[in-house]
């Protein structure tokens, strides 16, 4: 959630919105085991929607696909999202070999806890991602816009594409930067 302070302090939006920043499962405060389902991530998410006010969901990276699952299980809860360099296409998410040599016995010990964690995520994504892929996008008639920057060397911007086939061509819009990488979010914070 600290990635979200730059948000979080603006008063232009504070004056409009409540704006609630969570920890995902396994990093900041939450319990400390990763998880790696995209899909109980989300069911985690939706005590945190409001019955009373309209919920606009920003994810960033992995938030990406973790607010598109949760929009997927209460689309009447959501009423529009913001997706920032998301992760959407398996094809494109499997592990790298960084992905691999962090994945072993000596790795895990050197590297801090939370590149452990994002690891054990990483190696499990593109199954993750087949199984949101899966399912019918459709229903998603929210205004969303996907914001990512042709310099991402993370999250290929493919993976934007990707999503873009997926949902109902009249809700989306792809913002796509050409000088912006996989940080735009907290690089670009008025874009955003």
């Amino acid at each position: 959630k600290e990635g979200y302070l730059g948000y979080l302090d603006l008063p232009d939006l504070q004056s409009i919105a409540d704006l609630v920043a969570i920890d995902r499962l396994g990093f900041g405060a939450s319990n400390p085991e990763p998880e790696t389902s995209i899909r109980r991530q989300a069911q985690a998410l939706l005590p945190y929607l409001s019955n009373e006010k309209a919920n606009i969901l920003v994810g960033h990276s992995l938030g990406g696909p973790i607010a598109l699952q949760l929009a997927l299980i209460a689309p009447e809860k959501v009423h529009g999202m913001v997706l920032v360099a998301p992760a959407f296409d398996p094809e494109l998410e499997h592990p790298k070999w960084y992905n691999y040599i962090a994945d072993t016995v000596l790795a895990k010990w050197l590297l801090p806890d939370e590149w452990n964690q994002s690891n054990i995520e990483m190696m499990s994504l593109s199954d993750e991602l087949k199984k949101l892929a899966s399912q019918n996008w459709k229903p998603l008639t929210m205004p969303i816009h996907i914001v990512h920057g042709e310099e991402d060397d993370i999250a290929d911007p493919g993976n934007s594409s990707f999503a873009i086939n997926k949902l109902p061509k009249h809700s989306v819009k792809l913002i796509q930067p050409s000088d912006e990488g996989h940080f735009v979010l907290w690089q670009n914070v008025p874009l955003i």
